[in-house]
């Protein structure tokens, strides 16, 4: 490859229409290939915490917005690191209209960003080797690639998209600023790097080697790298180390770290090699695509994976080596490769999973800039006409190919089950999959199916204390209550300050009459997780069981003031209200409960109640059919209903 091809060699001026309709195109393309993600219904792992459950994405407000900008070292709603962009941006689309029920916003504006990152990939590439062909077909590669389609669907994964947003921008500001010959311009352009940089931390913390990444391209292909380009990065990496601080913080005060010294001394270089080679692999040949990639067990070389990985790494190694005689490209795209993907190698662990698709999403463009050299310096040898009429034969090839396999990795994202039976089928001894699964039947009220699901999970993972408290909840919505304190006392016996075993607890023990031993867990709750709407709702109702409506208000106001549209702290209040005959503010409340969830009935039934003893008899009439269209056997909502028809 000849070195100074992207370098020296002057870059013909765009052809403006030329590259537009190419963006055109491309756009169409991408856009037709992912178009039925905006129909997708499944919530994934962490999308309950992000909308569905998050009181302050789904309350669009500027206090909302304080909130996540303010919570910087302890986000309050998200288990995990600081991220206040992601949020607002979930945010905005439930101020136009996103909700539980109506994930379209959400998807829409996630399949916009995903446009726009391909078409700014477009413009890098165009940048930096000035051919408009190569360049759209390698970003409508990206852009339809089966890799990309969990970050549309998976509403918690925004923040990949937004981060990767605010990175291309930095890029792209970033090749004007080596280009421009004013010193006040070029000022202007590193100040704008500096805030995009910035802006992609805030949206999602694993941009952080960005300032390597610019290195990265100093070497190659802008062939700039001196003591000023190095010192130019100084800002840049001070911003990221602030950033790495805050982030490592809050995700070891929300969640979980995992620290390489907590593992085997081979497992950082096992876990790296695995990983170079298997993002590769699955760019290349992106079959068995699942959201959930188990850790091979056991992590060493007997598990194949892990074997490949090494052998894939040292043949790279020594290829890269080699090209050094002739090129720094190869060196070069594979350390920005390489320290793109570093934040989420595992290294330090964050997660259950050894690997992701949407960790790849970044690091891959290092991947592309290098095939955009290759291509470039071939089409412009003798017979590159030739050459580029065949390169489009393949580009065209593995873009139906990509389209159809976008298309079908797009069906398993019809609706939650169909998600997580489509990943147990892949990964079937995962416990985190046997738990959510079970959840999910459980929400489903198939207690029988969820019970054994959880089941699996405990005998897949017995040190999981999450696995423990699931079986609980299981167990006790069969009936099965002194087996389900047992399952919460053995996940407390693992992690004794989780806080959600304490919660699930003190609830068991207030359904065996244990009042004072229940209070004694909601306390614990709480204090372990002062921000906690569920313990002080739980708390709440508890008191309501024993008739201590002032305690009730109390702790019922508090979840309230964390989570304004908590559903079952907002009926939960009702109920508190009728009792003191304030009937107009539990209707509201009840009305409020019925809007955020429209398939409470127990909510439903309760306004009805309340609107009976407000005299308004044809809003009660509604609700309670509405209430037996749901549950059809409900013999109470029944018996109402027939004693207010029978009434003139």
């Amino acid at each position: 490859m000849n070195e100074t091809a992207a370098s020296s060699t002057p870059t013909p001026r765009p052809r403006r229409g030329r590259l537009a309709l190419l963006c055109v195109v491309v756009a169409a393309a991408v856009a037709a290939a992912h178009w039925p993600a905006l129909s997708a219904r499944a919530v994934s792992f962490d999308d309950d915490q992000y909308f569905v459950s998050n009181g302050l994405v789904r309350s669009p407000s500027l206090t909302s917005a304080w909130r996540f900008l303010s919570e910087v070292l302890e986000p309050s709603t998200v288990n995990g690191y600081y991220q206040p962009l992601n949020m607002i941006s979930l945010m905005l689309d439930a101020a136009i209209g996103a909700t539980p029920d109506n994930l379209r916003p959400l998807h829409r504006t996630s399949l916009l960003l995903h446009i726009a990152n391909t078409l700014f990939i477009v413009i890098l590439l165009r940048t930096l080797f000035g051919n408009d062909l190569i360049a759209a077909s390698l970003g409508l590669l990206f852009g339809l690639h089966p890799m990309t389609v969990e970050t549309i669907p998976w509403t918690g994964e925004r923040k990949t998209l937004l981060a990767t947003f605010f990175a291309l921008c930095c890029f792209l500001t970033y090749l004007k600023y080596t280009r421009l010959p004013s010193r006040s311009a070029a000022r202007k352009a590193y100040t704008g790097c500096t805030v995009l940089f910035a802006l992609a931390l805030m949206a999602k913390p694993t941009v952080t080697p960005l300032p390597l990444l610019l290195l990265a391209l100093d070497v190659w292909p802008l062939k700039r790298l001196s003591v000023k380009s190095i010192m130019e990065k100084v800002p840049l990496l001070a911003i990221a180390g602030v950033s790495s601080v805050i982030t490592f913080i809050s995700q070891a005060r929300t969640a979980s770290i995992g620290l390489p010294t907590e593992r085997d001394a081979l497992f950082v270089p096992w876990v790296v090699c695995h990983n170079v080679v298997f993002y590769l692999w699955k760019m290349i040949c992106p079959t068995g695509l699942t959201s959930h990639y188990a850790v091979p067990q056991p992590f060493d070389l007997s598990a194949a994976s892990v074997r490949a990985g090494v052998i894939g790494t040292a043949v790279l190694a020594v290829v890269l080596l080699v090209s050094l005689r002739w090129t720094r490209a190869a060196v070069s795209m594979a350390a920005f490769y390489v320290l793109g993907l570093l934040p989420t190698m595992q290294i330090v662990s964050f997660s259950n999973v050894i690997a992701s698709d949407k960790y790849a999403y970044l690091p891959s463009i290092g991947v592309l800039i290098l095939l955009a050299a290759i291509a470039d310096q071939i089409t412009r040898r003798p017979r590159g006409a030739w050459v580029s009429v065949v390169g489009m034969g393949l580009v065209i090839a593995a873009s139906v190919m990509e389209f159809r396999g976008t298309r079908e990795y797009l069906t398993k994202w019809t609706d939650t089950e169909t998600l997580y039976r489509h990943m147990i089928a892949l990964e079937p001894r995962a416990p985190t999959l046997r738990s959510h699964m079970g959840n999910l039947l459980l929400d489903l009220g198939r207690v029988d199916e969820a019970l054994s699901e959880h089941a699996i999970a405990v005998e897949c993972a017995p040190q999981s204390y999450e696995a423990w408290n699931d079986l609980g909840n299981a167990l006790r919505a069969s009936a099965r209550t002194a087996d389900a304190v047992r399952a919460y006392e053995r996940a407390l016996e693992i992690f004794p300050d989780y806080h959600v075993s304490h919660r699930n607890l003190g609830v068991a023990m207030a359904d065996l009459g244990r009042f004072a031993e229940a209070e004694q867990h909601f306390a614990r709750a709480v204090e372990l997780k002062p921000k906690n709407p569920e313990a002080y709702d739980c708390w709440g109702t508890v008191l309501l069981q024993q008739g201590r409506m002032t305690d009730a208000y109390e702790k019922i106001t508090k979840a309230l003031v964390l989570n304004p549209t908590y559903p079952d702290a907002n009926n939960h209040m009702g109920i508190v209200m009728a009792s003191r005959g304030q009937i107009n503010d539990a209707i509201e409340h009840f009305r409020t409960a019925v809007e955020l969830k429209p398939a409470y009935t127990e909510a439903r039934f309760n306004l009805a109640r309340s609107l009976i003893g407000a005299g308004r008899k044809d809003e009660a009439r509604q609700e309670l059919e509405a209430v037996l269209r749901l549950a059809p056997g409900d013999t109470e909502a029944s018996a109402m209903l027939a004693t207010l028809s029978s009434r003139p």
